[in-house]
């Protein structure tokens, strides 16, 4: 089982840290577009001794589980023995940030205005 993390959202970007585990996630490059949000994530492992990332800047669909399931896959790549819930932190980590992009009022999309009548004449 893993702790619950603390986030902390800052210019577009969540962070990450599950205390218990000493495993910090960033999310930044964030990006919604037809159903789909996608993101950058960097995971660091500090056990490991000076936090170097063990996954950085992969960019992968949040709202996919294939997404989430090759980020599980990647993290469980470098040391397969030593086994943490990476499935559960992404999981949550993916869910907590879904939560926190959908409050309040939904965006409204305005670029698909027609294009206003150009003048006829120019005065120069």
């Amino acid at each position: 089982m893993t702790s619950e993390p603390s986030m902390i959202h800052n210019a577009g970007s969540y962070s990450f840290s599950f205390a218990k585990e000493n495993i910090h996630v960033t999310l930044d490059r964030i990006r919604e577009k037809q159903g789909r949000v996608t993101a950058n994530i960097t995971v660091i492992l500090a056990a490991h001794g000076l936090g170097e990332p063990i996954v950085s800047h992969i960019n992968f669909n949040l709202t996919s589980v294939g997404g989430r399931k090759a980020i599980v896959t990647r993290l469980n790549e470098p040391d397969p023995w030593e086994h943490y819930f990476w499935e559960r932190i992404i999981d949550t980590v993916c869910t907590m940030t879904l939560t926190k992009l959908h409050e309040g009022a939904p965006v409204i999309t305005v670029g698909s205005l027609e294009e206003a009548e150009r003048a006829r004449y120019r005065l120069g």
